[in-house]
This record gives structure tokens, C-alpha cells and sequence, in this order.
């Protein structure tokens, strides 16, 4: 089962992403293995990067109906509500999985966090997360991009670089050529591969205009398999060459903790 699950995200990684020929593999690992949550967990990743919130949400729940414990599974399950609007019921299932030791995926929510004035949530799971890489002294920059909308990026860029440098290593911990750390930043258009489906994320408000999120959708290859497969509920055809995607809005949430 596993070869086929490889051999699947193989075919979804390189842009843009051979969803067919992934999606077909991953139904053959599972014919061979039902229960082999990895594939559950890299299809319900697949799900997410094409918009089909609904089938990603169904893998995350058989992945932990197979096995509870494997909180990479809860983590993702929580992108696909939130990406579906439900942001309360998005907020219960991260911060569970964070309650059971698995800090990852914290991008969107930080997002949420900062665009919903919960400023401090975000300067504290800012902080956590860079303890255990080592970069403390780039948080307040990291907190700044998130929350100071006149925080420019370039004017400061030799100070944000010393701050990651000081962790020790010869390279920043964070490389700045990564997408998370473009995403953060607001670098955009330097944006030229995909660590997590950002154009989905209900925040930034100001990427959701920008032309960077339809070139990198398309980049990714979505409009081709929509075209041949199915468009998302979201997004619907336009024309012969182009297509549109909109956003459920998510209700402001009540202040809460990080953690359950």
C-alpha cells in the first residue's frame, strides 16, 4: 500500500500537481490497505490543495476513527473546517491537537488570530513555535508582520535576517526563499511554490485580492483538473480560461485560550 501512497504525493508535489494520477494511486493504496491512515492523511492533503473541503473532512475523520493518536491527522482535519468556514469548530480540533503534542499547521490560525485582535494569541503561539527552533529574536518581527499592516518588510530586511542569523546557524532557521516565511512576510510575489494551500486561507484579507493567489492556483494546476473533474462548491468556471473562488465568511470567534 505505502509504494503507491509515495508514488502518489510524488505526482501531487512538482507543479503543477498530477492530481489524476495521484488520486487514482491513492485509491489503490487503500484498495490494499483500508486502513493505512498515511494515505488517508496525504489524500485528505491532496483534498485540500483542490478546495474539496467536504472529502478532505471524511479522510481526517477515518484517519482518526483508524488511529486517535495520530494527531498529524487532527491537524489537517482542523485546515479543512476552517477552510470551510466553520472557524469555532476549526479552533476546538487545532487546539486538541495541540493539547496532544502536535504543533504544526499553525499558519492560518495565526492569521486568524491576528485578523480576528487576538494579537496576544498570536505573539504566544509566535513564541512557542520559535523556542523550539531556535529563532526567539524574530518574533517580534514575525508579530509585527502579522499585525502592523505598515510593517515594511524590505526597509527592515537586514535586521529580520540578523534575527533568524542569530539562532546560530549560518543559514536562517527559517530559509527566506520558503513559502511560509514569503507568506508571512507579505512577499507575495516572490512566492513561486506551495507549503500549505494559502490560497484558502480566510486571511489575509489583502491576498485574497491580490493576483498572486489565482497565479499560484494556477501554478498548482487547479483549474485544470476542475475543468476535467469539478469545480469546488467555492469556485465555478469563467469563460473558457478562467475561473472565480469565494470565501465563506467566517463569523468573528469569542476571545478563548490557545489550549482546551
Amino acid at each position: 500500500s505505502l509504494p503507491y501512497a509515495v508514488l502518489a504525493m510524488e505526482a501531487s508535489l512538482t507543479w503543477p500537481s498530477d492530481f489524476e494520477q495521484a488520486l487514482t494511486l491513492f485509491e489503490e493504496a487503500l484498495a490494499r490497505d483500508p486502513k493505512n491512515t498515511t494515505t488517508y492523511l496525504w489524500r485528505m492533503i491532496n483534498y485540500l490543495d483542490l478546495g474539496y473541503f467536504d472529502l478532505a473532512e471524511q479522510d481526517g475523520h477515518r484517519c482518526l476513527e483508524i488511529d486517535p493518536g495520530y494527531s498529524i491527522c487532527r491537524s489537517f482535519l482542523a485546515l479543512a473546517v476552517l477552510f470551510a468556514g466553520d472557524t469555532e469548530r476549526a479552533l476546538e480540533i487545532h487546539e486538541t491537537a495541540l493539547g496532544h503534542g502536535f504543533y504544526g499547521n499553525i499558519d492560518p490560525f495565526l492569521q486568524l488570530y491576528a485578523a480576528t485582535g487576538r494579537e496576544r494569541t498570536a505573539l504566544m503561539a509566535l513564541a512557542a513555535n520559535n523556542a523550539g527552533s531556535g529563532v526567539n529574536k524574530a518574533t517580534a518581527y514575525e508579530h509585527r508582520a502579522l499585525t502592523d499592516p505598515a510593517f515594511d518588510y524590505q526597509a527592515e530586511k537586514t535586521l529580520v535576517d540578523q534575527a533568524y542569523f542569530a539562532a546560530g546557524a549560518s543559514e536562517p532557521e527559517w530559509d527566506p526563499m520558503h513559502p511560509n516565511y514569503l507568506f508571512l512576510y507579505r512577499q507575495y510575489d516572490q512566492m513561486n511554490s506551495s507549503d500549505l494551500p494559502y490560497w484558502w486561507f480566510p486571511y489575509p484579507l489583502e491576498f485574497r485580492d491580490s493576483p498572486h493567489r489565482k497565479r499560484l492556483m494556477r501554478a498548482a494546476g487547479l483549474p485544470d483538473y476542475w475543468r476535467k473533474h469539478g469545480f469546488p462548491p467555492q469556485c465555478k468556471p469563467v469563460g473558457d480560461d478562467d475561473f472565480e473562488c469565494t470565501f465563506v465568511e467566517a463569523p468573528r470567534s469569542r476571545s478563548r485560550n490557545l489550549v482546551n
